[in-house]
């Protein structure tokens, strides 16, 4: 059958939006009507219109099987019901080489491309090329074998040929697309895994840098601290130094001595007026006491009194004269 090219005379069925709209419910209801009655294991049914088919045929590289229904010819149900409902082997051919569109003679569209189709005799299948050329027809009833024999001749003609080797190639690409896209996810990840290690290693090294910058602080403050209280000590130190008063040669005084834990003895005069303190001052400025962060206090035996450092008066302090005086460190 030489090839025959769809006519366009009804085009303007399709470019009123309300008439598109009205075509495409009465469409879904048709197309509903059929799978309500013959079920639900069918081939892939396009939702849409033949040009919106057309348009998908093209992206995916394949051609158009339009079937024109005709729900009240004779020989509709024996088709529907062995060929194009319920038969896996059709199923799968179709859904593998064709985008499968249903025209409802009872619907605007269905109609229209009836008469387009010149579908006369039903059953009515078409094989369209997606630029419109029809390829092949096949009316009236026929077995699924003899429709899977028409489909085999058919895929020896050129232009069916042509679409499946693009169809083809259109899936190598697809492929191809979707191995780049695997290896540039990779990439991406392997770049993203690199970023984190990366983030997780600077904030480790940053990290690091704060604790020992921390320590640093801690340790300068330590020795700040240390070197602040030697200061105060020394300072403690040369204010008592300072403050000791000379030993008396004469008047009223107490000879005392001080026995350091050690053992070794402290001996010196104090004048009465002398504070308490002054005692403490000279046993902390003596070269001979050992320095030490304990404090202590000076205890008489005899009699067995304890003297903590005051301004008080030696005179009205009781400290016996001639007496030994222990270093007792608290």
């Amino acid at each position: 059958m030489p090839p025959r090219f769809l006519v366009s005379s009804f085009n303007f069925f399709f470019d009123k939006r309300s008439l598109e709209e009205i075509n495409k419910e009465t469409s879904e209801k048709a197309i509903n009507k059929i799978i309500l009655k013959y079920g639900d294991d069918h081939p892939e049914i396009f939702r849409g219109s033949f040009r919106e088919a057309a348009q998908h045929a093209r992206e995916t590289s394949r051609m158009i099987l339009t079937y024109i229904h005709s729900a009240d010819h004779q020989d509709t149900d024996k088709f529907c019901s062995q060929v194009l409902f319920g038969n896996e082997l059709i199923t799968e051919y179709i859904n593998e080489h064709f985008v499968f569109w249903i025209g409802d003679i009872s619907t605007i569209e269905g109609y229209v491309m009836a008469n387009q189709l010149r579908a006369t005799t039903h059953p009515h299948l078409s094989v369209i090329h997606p630029n419109g050329t029809i390829i092949e027809t096949f009316s009236g009833s026929r077995s699924y074998l003899q429709l899977m024999q028409e489909f085999t001749v058919l895929e020896q003609l050129p232009l069916f040929q042509e679409i499946q080797e693009n169809n083809r190639q259109n899936e190598l690409s697809q492929q191809q697309l979707a191995v780049d896209r695997m290896l540039r996810e990779e990439q991406e990840e392997a770049y993203q895994a690199s970023l984190r290690a990366d983030r997780e290693r600077e904030e480790a090294l940053r990290k690091e840098r704060e604790e020992a910058e921390a320590k640093k602080r801690e340790e300068e403050e330590k020795i700040r601290l240390e070197a602040q209280k030697e200061e105060e000590k020394k300072q403690l130190f040369e204010q008592k130094l300072k403050n000791l008063p000379p030993e008396p040669k004469e008047g009223d005084v107490l000879s005392l001595a001080f026995r350091l834990p050690n053992g070794k003895r402290l001996q010196r005069k104090f004048s009465i007026d002398n504070p308490v303190q002054t005692l403490y001052d000279y046993v902390d400025t003596h070269p001979d006491t050992p320095q030490t962060e304990y404090s202590y206090t000076l205890i008489s035996n005899f009699p067995k009194k304890q003297y903590p450092a005051s301004n008080t008066p030696l005179k009205d302090s009781g400290v016996p004269n001639h007496t030994v005086l222990d270093i007792i460190y608290d």
